[in-house]
This record gives C-alpha cells, sequence and structure tokens, in this order.
C-alpha cells in the first residue's frame, strides 16, 4: 500500500487513536492550557487526525501527571503520549515515597506502532483511557516537549 508514507493501523490500533484524540482534545477545553501547551496540542491532533500517513519532522511529548502527598508518604503517576516521524507511543509511569520504606518507581510501554510495521499492545485502549480521564476528572498537570520547525500538514 503505502508502506514508507503510512502506518499499517489495525482496528485495535484505530480505536487507540480514536480514545486518544478524545482524551487529548479533552485536555484542550478541560486543562487551560498555556498558548505554548495550546501550540504542542494542536501538533498531536494534527498529527493524529492524518492517520495512517506519517508526519515528517514531527517530535512532540504530551504529559498528563498527578501527584500529591505529605513528607510522610508521595505518590505520582503519568501518562505520556510520545509521537515522532518514525513511531507513536503511550507510556506510563509513576513513582512512590514512604518514610518508613523508601521509594519505589516504574514506567511502561503500553501501546506503540512504528513505521517499519512493529506493533506493541499491552492492554485494551479503555483501560489506558479510563484511568486518563480519572486523571483528568480529578485535575493534572500538562506539559509538553516539542521540536520547531512545525511541519507542514495537509
Amino acid at each position: 500500500m503505502c508502506s514508507e508514507t503510512c502506518y499499517e493501523l489495525s482496528d485495535s490500533d484505530l480505536d487507540f487513536v480514536e480514545s486518544c484524540t478524545t482524551v487529548v482534545r479533552r485536555l484542550l477545553v478541560e486543562n487551560s492550557p498555556t498558548p505554548q501547551q495550546i501550540i504542542g496540542i494542536a501538533l498531536v491532533l494534527a498529527t493524529l487526525e492524518r492517520l495512517p500517513l506519517i508526519t515528517p519532522d514531527v517530535f512532540v511529548v504530551l504529559t498528563i501527571s498527578r501527584s500529591g502527598g505529605d513528607d510522610d508518604f508521595r505518590e505520582m503517576n503519568y501518562f505520556d503520549i510520545e509521537i515522532t516521524d518514525y513511531s507513536i507511543a503511550i507510556n506510563r509511569g509513576g513513582s512512590v515515597y514512604s518514610k518508613g520504606v523508601g521509594s519505589d518507581s516504574f514506567s511502561s510501554e503500553l501501546w506503540r506502532i512504528d513505521s517499519s510495521g512493529v506493533r506493541y499492545e499491552y492492554v485494551w485502549p479503555y483501560e489506558i483511557f479510563d484511568h486518563m480521564n480519572e486523571m483528568i476528572n480529578v485535575g493534572v498537570s500538562l506539559s509538553l516537549e516539542y521540536e520547531f520547525p512545525i511541519p507542514e500538514i495537509d
């Protein structure tokens, strides 16, 4: 088909893309992003909406996180959506600290597709996006990392 310019997306991949787009749009409406964050969110949405076409020269990582606690106990959880010109991935991580025990952290890749056709799916889409939506419901911090120039997007 268009192997060098397109991702080969399965029905499951399309579910991920649809759910991801819904969550990102929700952040745009409900999280009061800064102008710089709006640029990054727009880049994420434009890249997702172009699929299965690969967006050349794109690099953006959108992270939502939630943390809380005190001097005796703290925890932090995050999800990130990482998009490059050769892959799209969703990752999850976090850390926990307990004064009596110490700290621990984790990170894992939950889903990935890349331009070579390799795909990795660890959980069902609804599980990831249910957790992301729960975090948004109680309030999240939003961070974006992206590189200019923003590519020309049809």
